[in-house]
């Protein structure tokens, strides 16, 4: 599978280091997720990169994103992909480099990019951690090192604003190594996604990107593709009771 695509799905689904109450850190974390899940309207700029390892500098893909929160709606785009989900009911995942539109069932929570990380599955993790780690970065920062017993990633790192809560920057360490191919090479890498959050805002969101009307109109009882993007595939998973 190439890098990208590979690279692409796993984001899919960081000044003294010192040891702190697991209480503390939930306590943290739930400001965290509040601080991105109570506003109405949210928006976040995000730029991913993807290392070889725990400790190289210079990354193998790099690519920009963005999550906007409109309501019970929510947009999350990278690269050349674009989901829009309403939580409990549908979600529209848009491929633009394959010319794909899937839709399907949303679930309802997030879902698995780091949104969804970020604003649901910490509080969980958080119980599965056999180290959890804080480092007081300096009078802005602050950061949680969290080391899983069993998870996708071996350590996920939360760096954060000490007076807003806002998370500015996400480091997942992937427990186990993922094949790549770069040009006519491949080879085993155990990668590290860093997530920088960008421009977070709760003004002047721009909610037109949540709206999944631009993509797919409903007729009747099945969905169609809009006028300009009638030469994509539509692939519709969608279950109804």
């Amino acid at each position: 599978m190439p890098m990208k695509t590979k690279i692409i799905s796993l984001i899919g689904f960081s000044l003294a280091t010192v040891v702190v109450l697991a209480q503390n850190a939930a306590d943290d974390i739930r400001k965290i997720n509040l601080s991105l899940s109570k506003p109405e309207k949210l928006a976040i700029s995000m730029a991913y990169k993807v290392f070889a390892d725990s400790v190289t500098t210079q990354p193998m893909q790099a690519e920009d994103g963005k999550w906007i929160k409109n309501g019970a709606v929510q947009y999350h785009s990278l690269a050349a992909t674009e989901t829009i989900r309403k939580a409990g009911e549908i979600q529209v995942l848009i491929d633009h480099n394959n010319k794909i539109v899937l839709i399907s069932n949303a679930p309802v929570t997030a879902g698995d990019n780091p949104m969804a990380i970020m604003t649901t599955a910490l509080d969980d993790l958080l119980k599965t951690c056999k180290s959890i780690q804080y480092k007081n970065i300096n009078r802005e920062l602050a950061s949680y090192d969290l080391y899983p017993y069993v998870s996708a990633f071996s350590r996920i790192t939360i760096v954060f604003d000490k007076k807003t809560f806002y998370p500015k920057k996400m480091i997942m360490v992937q427990s186990t190594t993922v094949n790549v191919t770069e040009g006519d090479q491949e080879r085993s890498v155990m990668p590290r996604i860093e997530v920088e959050f960008k421009d977070i805002t709760t003004e002047r969101v721009q909610i037109g990107q949540t709206d999944f009307t631009k993509y797919v109109v409903k007729k009747g009882s099945n969905y169609e593709l809009t006028a300009p993007y009638k030469e994509y595939q539509l692939n519709n998973y969608l279950l109804t009771n």
